[in-house]
């Protein structure tokens, strides 16, 4: 009761902006029109999407949520309500194999951090469309497989690993990966990224072809940290 009479009053001031922790929160969260940003973070299992009956956010340009155990149906609903989302941060744990399908046209900046729950045997995949992407970062990349139908707006990219998740179904997918790049003004990549494709040659060939094209492509200002 005490949830739903707060919730009330923020309605009424039409706030822009809003941040949630803990286990509890309400589900009008998803249909709160005024909403610009939203910082969601829960510790408890998310329920069915279709306990949530209407997702609406029309006004959401930027979205950051931090879930235990991610629902892919839950994630396409909710992102597919926010039609002018500009900035997106994916967190939080999987549990089971699934597909991620990300389609917003406006969104400019990108940010997935997953684990698995499962680190011998569990895989997911992500499937974007975000023409209008610059920024780009994927952390913990371990079993993903990532799908992008056009990344030659992306200007700036980080990739992180874990160490001890090498293999060469990751090298090779974040080389196909990295080579989908064609207007990189910024790279960063960590050590064990870095380490890992190395260690595949058809993997370090596409790596190195992507680095040669960026280096020919861009001068000056042009940064690639590794």
């Amino acid at each position: 009761m005490c949830l739903d009479a707060c919730t009330d009053e923020l309605f009424k001031r039409n706030i822009l902006e809003l941040r949630l922790e803990g286990p509890l929160f309400t589900h009008c969260v998803f249909t709160w029109k005024t909403l610009t940003a939203l910082d969601l973070k829960s510790n408890v299992i998310l329920l069915d999407p279709e306990d949530i009956p209407t997702f609406d956010l029309p006004n959401l340009k930027k979205l950051r949520t931090r879930l235990f155990y991610h629902s892919s149906d839950l994630s396409e609903k909710l992102f597919s309500s926010c039609p002018v989302l500009e900035d997106l941060t994916i967190e939080g744990t999987v549990r089971s194999e699934t597909k991620f399908n990300i389609s917003c046209l406006l969104l400019k900046r990108l940010k997935i951090k997953l684990q698995a729950w499962d680190f011998e045997g569990l895989k997911y995949k992500f499937v974007i469309n975000a023409p209008n992407l610059k920024y780009l970062e994927l952390i913990d990349m371990f079993k993903a497989e990532y799908v992008v139908e056009n990344l030659t707006s992306v200007v700036e990219a980080k990739l992180n690993m874990r160490q001890g998740t090498a293999d060469e179904i990751f090298g090779n997918l974040a080389a196909e990966l990295l080579c989908a790049f064609r207007n990189l003004q910024s790279l960063s990549m960590n050590e064990d990224c870095l380490a890992n494709i190395n260690d595949f040659p058809y993997a370090l060939f596409k790596f190195r072809c992507c680095l040669f094209a960026l280096v020919k492509t861009y001068t000056g200002d042009t940064g690639i940290y590794i």
